[in-house]
């Protein structure tokens, strides 16, 4: 949210010159007022996970570092289930050519 933040203060410094008539202007008001809208509801929605009451504030932890704390733990687990599930996926590729427990290209008598 931060950087479309700065994308529109950029947006609206590039483009009210211009902007000839009353509605464009209007339109970017209102879509810099969404924008205010929609940070004041990720807030809320941060506050209500009570991350301040799950970490003592005796940590001296700034919100803004939580929610990067809170992101990058989002991105960590994103990233980990793709992995397994490429692992699973390579395994079933594997079962499919010759069987669970015999690695591809191998055949059974030249295992023993």
């Amino acid at each position: 949210m931060d950087k479309t933040g700065q994308f529109l203060k950029r947006s609206r410094t590039a483009l009210l010159p211009h902007l000839l008539t009353d509605t464009a202007k209007k339109h970017l008001a209102d879509v810099e007022e969404d924008h205010a809208n929609m940070v004041r509801k990720l807030d809320a929605l941060y506050a209500m996970l009570e991350v301040h009451v799950k970490i003592p504030t005796t940590l001296n932890i700034s919100f803004e570092f939580m929610k990067t704390l809170l992101a990058a733990h989002t991105l960590k687990i994103t990233i980990r289930k793709k992995a397994i599930n490429m692992f699973l996926e390579r395994e079933r590729l594997d079962q499919a050519v010759s069987g669970k427990h015999h690695p591809l290209g191998k055949s059974l008598n030249e295992i023993s």
